[in-house]
């Protein structure tokens, strides 16, 4: 359809040739004369007038269109004659004109209702109802009213969701004849359609209730709600809505039903930026009335503790930022593991486990080292893309997800029963309807569209979440608000990579005192500590010849168990606030390919977060080689990976073995444990039982050392003797201590009892 001249232009320059006033006031106003003829005029004004505004509202209709047959299944073929299968007839009509809107009328199919024909769309042609609509509109995400063929169908939400904006027009323009009529006529053709709705709607959610077929009046795209996301409380925009059929299912219950979907954004950061993720919430048809507070998705107007939960989620969302940096933490909580390799059967491979430990906080590491997820953000919301201010020029970043990944985007379903339990089975959308469609709508732009550059803000002084400065200027809320919260990383503890509850990440308490402690001479820990420390602050300084090797500090422990050699790498990484990455020799697995692949992943992590690392019973990697061809292989990946480690390595040995030369000049520092002696057995038993609050005389610490013990099996005995105390519900004393220690040489006898 064309751009055509509002009618009421050919009006008003007919007006404009002749030479009188526009208003009452004026007329009345214009040279007065006697009273006699004063009411004369006022009668002549009048029928001129009359005369007038018949002739203005006569131009001031609305072309109807009807549904005819169909000549296609695709779409359908609108004419201007009434269905003739439909009675009674429309007489006359005048089509074809330059009127200011097009109604289109589809056969009405529902059973119930008294009219055949209900109003499918409306088209505007008038150039003033289009900037009228372009100003009711503004910034209403998916509505762009600058096109050429405006068009907006039933049930018309934007306008349901900007009604107080269309009525602050109509009273702007009531002093203009012209305009004032061609905005009546569509103010009064929405109302028909919209007044039940509202009605309904302003009485239902006075009381907290809504019905199914008023859901929608509940979402304006571009408001904001609250909701439940991978069970935690999560702050959403709503991007849209629509009513979907349910099919696909083999739940009978469901099948062939119809449910509402609401498509919701959040904030997530991807390692490298804050942006926007897509997720959405399913309720399934329900009948009668149901409790807006009980729905999944709570409007932000209906929100019964609004501020304590913004208060909470913005808290949390600061938290993030500040972690999107990374750190060194504690960890107490439930933790989603993710696997790093996928296939048909781990498809389903998260694994919610509870986590007691530390952990790394690395959210580019997971991005980088999770091949089943990738986390794809937007700089703005999809489809909300109205509401930014140009002056933020914000753009989509251009990332494909990976192969055999799976996606970030998420569906919930919500149930007719709030009570029921959330079905093991996906439900199928297998069909659109046009029930509550939104009109006409800007074609989404693709993820691909545009190429965004790393967006990260630059700077000393820039916050993690500049680059969403725009969301507290629309929305007057802080964007950490809408941040999901959670922080990624590596559980050092089951040594998986994670999605952790921010709610439960604290600081750690570091044991600094456990260094002091350690049963070892001063000088001893004087040059551990120096080593150590001085590779981490000037580990640049150390290149060898060749750029980039020579940079690692390689130092072996060797002795028999329960000597102090894991408790040595514990206490050096918490006196210097390190990591400690604890590793076993056969967890790298048997065959070259994968010892040199999965240990050069784990040298290049603990490089990265400057980590301490311990690799246990390290003997098979230390031996001479031989001739078999198994022994070979084990030191061959082992010696090239270590040429470039940048960091800490703590190798650990229980028995005597003869070094493989190649190896042994690698190694910085060897450090040898010898079996306890008297004197080594009483530190180590002063050390564990101190803190227990329970004083042990000099004597009886004596006593104690005298059995002769390791220090782990020492550790053991003091953790039993203290659980043995506690049920009994007494302070740790000396018989709790030999009733251990009886008990456990009985069972043992001389074999290695712990």
């Amino acid at each position: 359809m064309s751009r055509r001249e509002s009618p009421t232009t050919s009006i008003e320059k007919l007006d404009s040739s002749q030479d009188k006033p526009e208003t009452f006031a004026e007329i009345v106003d214009e040279q007065p004369r006697t009273v006699e003829d004063q009411l004369q005029d006022f009668r002549n004004i009048l029928q001129d007038f009359g005369s007038r505004t018949l002739n203005t509202i006569t131009t001031c209709e609305a072309e109807k269109l009807y549904e005819g047959p169909p000549k296609c299944d695709c779409c359908i073929n609108w004419v201007a004659e009434y269905p003739s299968d439909l009675k009674p007839e429309i007489e006359g009509g005048q089509h074809g004109r330059e009127l200011p809107l097009v109604l289109r009328y589809a056969k009405s199919h529902k059973k119930a209702g008294n009219s055949p024909l209900t109003l499918h769309s409306i088209v505007v042609q008038s150039e003033f109802l289009k900037s009228v609509a372009s100003t009711v509109l503004k910034s209403y995400p998916g509505i762009d009213a600058g096109v050429e063929d405006l068009e907006f169908e039933a049930p018309f939400e934007p306008f349901f969701h900007r009604w107080p904006e269309l009525e602050l027009e109509r009273h702007r323009h009531n002093n203009d004849l012209a305009k004032s009529q061609e905005l009546e006529l569509l103010h009064n053709v929405l109302r028909t359609e919209l007044e039940r709705d509202m009605k309904a709607a302003q009485d239902l959610t006075g009381h907290g209730n809504i019905t199914f077929d008023l859901l929608w009046t509940l979402y304006p795209p571009g408001s904001v709600a609250f909701g439940n996301f991978a069970n935690q409380d999560q702050c959403f925009l709503v991007v849209r809505s629509s009513y979907e059929a349910v099919r696909g299912t083999e739940n009978e219950a469901v099948r062939d039903t119809e449910s509402f979907v609401i498509e919701l954004a959040f904030l997530d950061f991807n390692g490298t930026r804050f942006g926007w993720i897509d997720t959405s919430k399913q309720v399934l048809q329900f009948k009668d009335t149901r409790k807006i507070a009980e729905l999944s998705v709570i409007p932000q107007k209906y929100h019964t503790h609004l501020y304590d939960t913004t208060d909470r989620l913005c808290k949390l969302g600061e938290r993030v930022a500040e972690l999107s940096k990374g750190g060194y933490k504690m960890y107490k909580g439930i933790a989603e593991l993710q696997l790093t390799s996928f296939s048909f059967e781990d498809s389903l491979s998260d694994l919610e486990r509870y986590v007691e430990g530390r952990i790394i906080v690395d959210p580019k590491g997971y991005q980088q080292n999770v091949r089943t997820v990738s986390i794809v953000v937007d700089s703005y919301p999809t489809g909300l893309r109205a509401l930014v201010p140009h002056k933020e020029g914000a753009m989509t970043e251009h990332r494909r997800p990976r192969p055999n990944t799976k996606s970030n985007r998420h569906t919930h379903v919500e149930h007719s029963d709030s009570s029921d339990p959330e079905p093991e089975f996906e439900y199928v959308i297998t069909e659109r309807h046009n029930k509550h469609h939104h009109g006409k709508r800007e074609r989404s732009r693709s993820v691909d569209s545009y190429i965004m550059p790393d967006t990260v803000p630059q700077g000393p002084n820039a916050a993690p979440l500049d680059n969403q400065a725009w969301v507290k200027e629309v929305f007057d809320m802080s964007p950490e608000i809408f941040c999901r919260p959670v922080v990624r990383g590596y559980c050092l503890q089951s040594r998986h990579w994670a999605e952790f509850q921010v709610a439960d990440v604290t600081d750690i308490e570091w044991n600094e005192h456990a260094f002091d402690r350690l049963v070892m001479s001063a000088s001893r820990k004087r040059l551990l500590q120096a080593l150590v420390e001085e590779q981490r602050n000037h580990k640049a300084d150390l290149d060898d010849i060749v750029q980039g090797k020579g940079q690692g500090l390689i130092i072996l422990l060797s002795g028999p168990p329960g000597t102090g050699k894991t408790l040595t790498a514990e206490s050096i990484a918490d006196r210097l606030r390190m990591p400690l990455y604890m590793l076993g020799a056969t967890q790298l697995g048997d065959r070259l390919c994968d010892i040199e692949n999965e240990l050069s992943r784990i040298l290049r992590l603990a490089a990265s977060w400057d980590a301490v690392l311990l690799l246990d019973e390290a003997d098979a990697f230390l031996e001479t080689r031989s001739d078999e061809s198994g022994s070979r292989e084990r030191n061959k990946p082992f010696l090239r990976v270590l040429e470039y480690y940048q960091g800490v390595l703590i190798l650990t040995t229980n028995r005597s073995v003869t070094f493989d030369p190649a190896f042994y000049s690698r190694i910085h520092l060897t450090l040898r444990f010898k079996p306890l002696d008297h004197d080594s057995r009483k530190a180590v038993w002063s050390n564990f039982l101190q803190p227990t609050g329970t004083t042990f005389t000099d004597t009886l610490l004596t006593e104690l050392a005298g059995e002769i013990l390791n220090g782990r099996q020492i550790k053991n005995i003091v953790k039993m003797a203290r659980l043995l105390a506690q049920n009994d519900g007494k302070d740790l004393s000396i018989g709790h201590i030999r009733e251990v220690i009886d008990v456990v040489q009985e069972d043992f006898g001389d074999h290695e009892p712990f």
